[in-house]
């Protein structure tokens, strides 16, 4: 690769460059894989009986 400068830039380059792209906006998908992961780890959470839990302490 030389890096010398095309003079004059080719008419289809200069069109592709004022396209507008067509890359995603933003990656929802991350968004629903962190919630679903999040909503996951709560629920198994919430089963786990905790320390200070009167059920937890009965002995028998």
């Amino acid at each position: 690769m030389t890096g010398s400068r095309i003079i004059p830039t080719p008419t289809d380059l200069n069109d592709a460059a004022s396209r507008r792209p067509d890359v995603p906006r933003f990656p929802w998908w991350a968004l629903i894989i962190v919630g679903a992961t999040i909503a996951a780890i709560w629920y198994v959470r919430s089963d786990i009986p905790r320390r200070t839990d009167p059920r937890h302490l009965r002995r028998g």
